[in-house]
């Protein structure tokens, strides 16, 4: 959708959102509580009323949230109880409606209606409520590993809010989005909430990568894009060549490793943030897809990497690995391998050496692969802007992207996905 919105419609995103956002910063002032909203259908993050960099919005962020979600299964529990209790709950009311999280926290959820079907759901709170019990769950935060002295200072440290100004801060907050919502036209909205079938797996797609941490399913994702999971798993397969279920494989894979290789979490809580339910069902489906158990895919990576990097001591290693890892992290941003060299404690000449005789290619080689590898996932997988692609994998200018990609891949990025385009169209006539 265009900034001004549907061909049309009139709809000045940019306006709705900057309301919205006003809206949120006054509750926000007036309540002493704090916002944070899931955007229970997708409507909002594709139609531009969300951005990648609302992170403070889209999220319980406060510190005493945070400390939670850091502990070995933390993360779960929050995402079941605000996802799942807390949209169920939302959904029965139909208004705002108090609520304890599973840490003790006493917040609004507060579901945004369309049509009667919940689209978007506001939680109101991350402070200590007058007249209700101030006290954190510290029973269950001690089963995730807490220590009591540390939630109650968190704890301690939330603002104090008052829940009768709460309370009308939430229909405040409610009214808004509606507004929101009944200001588009029909045409918009039904394009966006009640589906047409075009586009449906770039939409599947965005949710995936905000819901695959709670075990969403095919039929999960229908519900939230309004359709048939026949009808979302034949457009998938229509748009992407593979099936939606293959595709939400691949990404718990890619993240089990990821997180697997970063050593920090439990096998057991490895599972659990790649969205099962129990950790043997986890170990069973991890074997079958690459051949050993999450712990010898751990252990063996040290190994990998120096078969992948002969002829370098140990030491050597693991400044590659871990400027590897940095250059993935923040390739989107700026990176200067003087910053980069800091981080690893070692001068820029010696890491720049060790780099180039450990992997075959400069630092700056490497970071340009990533960034235009990401730019051609982006140009496979969504229809947004190449300009903004550019932006958003860390080229300083487009024709800077432009030209780095044809010198890669031989074509345009346009003639790229034009490309890939036609390839999909013959595909599809072929079904």
């Amino acid at each position: 959708m265009s900034e001004t919105g549907e061909k049309g419609s009139g709809v000045d995103v940019r306006a709705i959102r900057r309301s919205l956002m006003d809206v949120v910063e006054a509750v926000e002032r007036l309540t002493m509580a704090r916002v944070a909203l899931h955007d229970t259908s997708g409507f909002l993050n594709r139609v531009g009323l969300l951005m990648p960099g609302d992170k403070a919005l889209t999220h319980h962020d406060c510190a005493f949230c945070q400390h939670v979600r850091d502990l070995s299964g933390g993360r779960a529990q929050c995402i079941h109880s605000d996802l799942e209790e807390g949209l169920h709950q939302a959904r029965q009311a139909g208004k705002p409606v108090w609520r304890r999280c599973h840490a003790g926290i006493w917040e609004l959820a507060v579901p945004v209606l369309f049509e009667e079907k919940v689209v978007a759901l506001f939680f109101l709170g991350q402070a200590r409520i007058r007249g209700r019990e101030e006290t954190p769950n510290l029973d269950a935060l001690r089963m995730l590993g807490s220590k009591d002295e540390t939630a109650m200072a968190q704890y301690r440290a939330l603002p104090q809010a008052d829940g009768e100004m709460m309370e009308r801060g939430a229909l405040l907050l409610q009214l808004a989005l509606q507004e929101v919502l009944h200001g588009c036209t029909d045409s918009v909205v039904r394009t966006h909430l009640l589906q047409s079938e075009y586009s449906l797996a770039n939409q599947a797609i965005q949710l995936l990568h905000s819901q695959i941490e709670q075990g969403t399913s095919v039929g999960a994702l229908a519900e939230m894009l309004y359709v048939s999971p026949a009808s979302l798993s034949r457009a998938f397969r229509r748009e992407m060549g593979v099936s939606l279920r293959d595709y939400m494989d691949r990404m718990r894979f890619g993240l089990a490793c990821r997180l697997l290789r970063e050593g920090r979490q439990s096998v057991g809580v490895v599972g659990t943030n790649a969205g099962f339910r129990d950790t043997s069902t986890f170990l069973h489906w991890f074997r079958r897809r690459a051949g050993c158990t999450p712990l010898e895919y751990r252990e063996s990576q040290g190994d990998q990497n120096a078969q992948r990097m002969p002829g370098g001591s140990r030491a050597h290693i693991d400044y590659v690995v871990r400027a590897q890892a940095y250059l993935q992290e923040n390739f989107r941003g700026e990176v200067r391998v003087a910053t980069l060299a800091e981080h690893l404690n070692i001068t820029p000449d010696h890491l720049a050496r060790v780099f180039k005789q450990q992997t075959g290619e400069t630092i700056r080689q490497a970071l340009l692969r990533m960034r235009l590898d990401a730019a051609k996932e982006e140009l496979l997988q969504s229809r947004v802007s190449i300009g903004r692609i550019a932006q958003e994998t860390g080229f300083s200018t487009e024709s800077a992207f432009a030209n780095r990609f044809r010198k890669r891949f031989g074509m345009s990025p346009g003639e790229f996905r034009r490309a890939d385009m036609k390839i999909r169209e013959a595909e599809e006539k072929q079904l």
